[in-house]
């Protein structure tokens, strides 16, 4: 592919919720990957949340785009993506939910780039509240599937943080270098 895309995939009728992928010279890089709060709220309560752990929901309501690019553990085995090639990065912008709140899906594959003050607000906010995959940005409890390969639970692996190529001594998976 020859030039540079712009692929809206979420964000552009609300505030929030922002999805860009931009593609060019054979790298993809989303730009923020957000809950769209509008979106959102047609379907969940506080009290009332996506069925955990997996993105199945997700996907069928049309709140997460239906790419090849979410963590494996993730994705229960009857669930079928395409197969073209999975994001490279994510470059958050701040850390507000709005703009990061579903960076926590993505797989490990996929370096998560941001400023050194929003790594340590996200790590902040997962530290003192983590209940679902969406929130696991900095580390994360890896799931399982049950016998049939369908379910998903948190299994006998605690936490595992994101490996790929660090700068200037952060946490791994992140580039706090922008």
């Amino acid at each position: 592919m020859k030039g540079t895309f712009l692929t809206v995939h979420d964000g552009l009728d609300s505030i929030g919720g922002n999805k860009i992928l931009l593609e060019t010279g054979g790298i993809r890089a989303f730009l923020d990957f957000g809950i769209n709060f509008k979106k959102h709220s047609c379907f969940f309560a506080e009290f009332l949340k996506p069925a955990p752990p997996g993105v199945h929901d997700l996907l069928q309501l049309g709140l997460i785009p239906e790419l090849p690019i979410y963590r494996e553990d993730l994705v229960p085995s009857d669930l079928h993506l395409p197969s073209d090639q999975p994001a490279d990065a994510v470059y958050l912008s701040h850390a507000h939910l709005d703009h990061c709140g579903c960076a926590g899906l993505l797989g490990l594959q996929t370096t998560v780039c941001c400023s050194a003050m929003t790594a340590a607000i996200l790590k902040g906010m997962q530290d003192v509240k983590s209940e679902s995959p969406w929130e696991e940005v900095v580390y994360l409890s890896r799931r399982e599937r049950d016998e049939g390969g369908t379910y998903l639970y948190s299994g006998s692996e605690a936490y595992s943080g994101r490996s790929s190529s660090t700068s200037r001594g952060s946490a791994p998976g992140w580039n706090t270098s922008a």
